[in-house]
């Protein structure tokens, strides 16, 4: 990403903040120290110039007294405008690289005397185009280029910059604010954006620049958080805590999970009482005593409920922590999941039982079928047998007429033979 550039150097110098604004010699102390933000906490007092209240001459909260240090520890560090010559503008890259623009013009710079003004998109330096160069190229043309070509408020403009000069008082003024500003946003503090990100400009820079302060405000604001270690795995807050409060968690153990919960801010000693005031619930069912696996939270209590044993009769199950209200939404819905349970185990039984009048049906008309066949079977072997029989009458008869006719034949043979 093409990024701006802080002016009058060739490199962005901006020093290191340790740790996200924590003042190094505090850094110093505690960086090896296991609690870090707390040990933070402790070493920062009033004297410190992390913490330190603005000063009363300034009426800006974002120029404080600190930032007034660290623009000077920036100056020593890097450049000072108020002693070395510069070309007495900032710029930033447009989003569509078609230039860049020039987001602050100091007053007695070599910029602000060739009458550029503040929101100018610069398209051309000493007559080489922008949007074809590399950022290297850029930057060079930037610290020494005269000629500035572009376009302000829809009209193009020419300016020449002459002699480039070291800042009066007043340019002086507009460069440390600018500077506090531009420290203060890349360490993720507040700061006054719209001196550094111009309004009229902000929607052409947004990803170059005003995101790129929103994703370090992000990141400061999500190392401020206070975390634990659960399982090997870190659990960050969901909230920064107030100052001098830390977030505390509790266990949770419910049908052999332990998860972990957030309690709440507080102070140590406000831990210590929430502790020694909280035990665990426990209720009596038939007889019996039931102690909670658990701890509730403050405003929630253990809620039970019955459940039928195998051989009969009931026991109590943990349904977990609740609040008065949650406790009267969950039976709510758990009433409706019962009721749709009963519409959809009617429904069953309904499909059941017309699935069975079905079957059994099917089942009457295959046996009255088998029936049938069974009876033309029978009255088919009763007709052959009847049959057979009488062909076996008709048999035995022709049999005895033969018999008859052979006795006849022997009788004739016997009288003329006379045998």
């Amino acid at each position: 990403m093409k990024r701006f550039i802080i002016p009058l150097i060739a490199a962005f110098a901006i020093p290191t903040a340790v740790n996200a604004g924590v003042d190094p010699e505090v850094h110093k102390i505690c960086k090896e120290v296991n609690d870090y933000m707390g040990c933070v906490k402790a070493n920062s007092t009033s004297k410190s110039l992390l913490f330190k209240e603005p000063n009363k001459k300034i009426k800006n909260k974002f120029f404080t007294t600190n930032d007034q240090i660290k623009v000077e520890n920036w100056k020593k560090e890097n450049f000072d405008p108020s002693k070395q010559a510069s070309v007495g503008y900032i710029y930033a890259w447009a989003d569509d690289d078609s230039g860049i623009y020039a987001i602050k013009v100091f007053s007695s710079g070599a910029a602000g005397k060739a009458g550029l003004k503040e929101s100018s998109l610069i398209t051309y330096i000493d007559d080489q185009k922008l949007s074809e160069a590399d950022a290297e190229t850029v930057n060079k043309l930037y610290l020494g280029g005269r000629k500035l070509t572009g376009i302000y408020k829809g009209k193009n403009f020419t300016k020449t910059l002459k002699d480039f000069s070291v800042l009066n008082k007043k340019g002086m003024k507009e460069f440390d604010y600018y500077m506090a500003q531009t420290l203060r946003l890349e360490s993720g503090l507040e700061g006054d954006v719209d001196y550094i990100v111009l309004p009229e400009i902000k929607e052409n820079i947004k990803k170059n620049l005003y995101d790129y302060y929103a994703e370090k405000r992000a990141e400061y604001l999500e190392s401020l958080k206070d975390f634990t270690i659960f399982e090997g795995k870190k659990i960050l807050a969901s909230r920064l805590c107030p100052q001098n409060e830390n977030m505390y968690w509790m266990n949770e153990t419910y049908r052999g999970e332990t998860t972990i919960k957030e309690i709440g801010c507080m102070t140590k000693k406000e831990n210590e009482t929430y502790w020694r005031k909280r035990t665990k619930e426990y209720t009596t069912f038939n007889g019996k005593k039931y102690t909670a696996s658990i701890i509730c939270p403050e405003g929630e209590n253990m809620r039970w409920q019955k459940v039928p044993k195998f051989l009969g009769g009931y026991n109590l199950e943990e349904i977990g922590c609740m609040s008065e209200k949650e406790h009267n939404d969950y039976w709510v819905n758990q009433k409706i999941i019962n009721q749709r349970n009963r519409e959809l185990q009617q429904r069953q039984t309904m499909q059941d039982l017309q699935n069975f009048l079905e079957e059994t049906s099917r089942r009457n008309e295959e046996s009255r079928k088998e029936r049938n066949r069974i009876q033309e079977n029978h009255n088919r072997w009763v007709e052959q047998f009847n049959r057979d029989q009488q062909n076996y009458q008709q048999q035995q008869e022709l049999n005895r007429s033969l018999d008859k006719l052979n006795k006849s034949v022997d009788s004739i043979n016997n009288k003329m033979w006379g045998y």
